[in-house]
């Protein structure tokens, strides 16, 4: 309608220029009343504003929507250092949908920075679940550091979980290909330091 129109306006304009407590008064009023048509600008807020407790709030609002356009926003920002942690959590809290959508990136994720964070989001969720998607993967990974990330968080799950099956061969294998690459990184390096020095 006209009216819900014109409130969405305005609720977009309240978000860019409303500041400081304010502002922060404003996230926890649509933390508590879910309007995902405000996602996207949420989502610049979050790059453009340099208030560390804005950006908190806004993973918050996110979090507590538990929407589905919530999810691929979030994750695009699995690659931000200070907060990813509370990203994986608020991914953690939509659940399967996004669990589905984080094993559908692991395969086709172009931006490397997010990839190489997906296997880690993913270890986050229920244990055995997560087990079957890494070990499902990472024979059919290219990219080594996604392959070592996805090693890693099994060794970890397994760690938390001693009862969890894994399936040994696509790891193991995974594993001693990874053990291959870093040997001839050594042997190159090795070449390189042996190479004389030009006259």
């Amino acid at each position: 309608t006209k009216d819900s129109k014109e409130a969405l306006i305005h609720l977009e304009n309240m978000i860019h220029t409303t500041k400081g407590e304010n502002q922060i008064a404003l996230l926890e009023i649509l933390r508590l009343q879910p309007w995902p048509d405000v996602s996207g600008k949420l989502m610049e807020l979050f790059e453009q504003t340099q208030n560390h407790r804005v950006k908190r709030q806004v993973i918050d609002v996110f979090e507590a929507w538990q929407a589905p356009s919530s999810i691929e926003p979030l994750i695009e920002k699995l690659c931000n250092r200070q907060f990813r942690d509370r990203v994986t959590d608020a991914l953690v809290a939509h659940g399967e949908p996004a669990l589905d959508i984080l094993e559908s990136r692991l395969y086709r994720e172009t931006n490397r920075p997010v990839r190489v964070r997906i296997p880690h989001a993913i270890g986050r969720f229920e244990h055995q679940r997560a087990a079957d998607i890494l070990a499902r993967h990472v024979g059919n990974e290219n990219d080594g550091m996604v392959r070592y990330r996805i090693v890693r968080e099994l060794e970890r799950l397994k760690h938390d979980c001693d009862q969890l099956y894994i399936p040994q061969t696509p790891v193991q294998a995974a594993v001693e290909e990874q053990i291959d690459i870093c040997y001839l990184y050594v042997n190159w390096e090795l070449s390189l330091a042996k190479r004389p020095e030009p006259l």
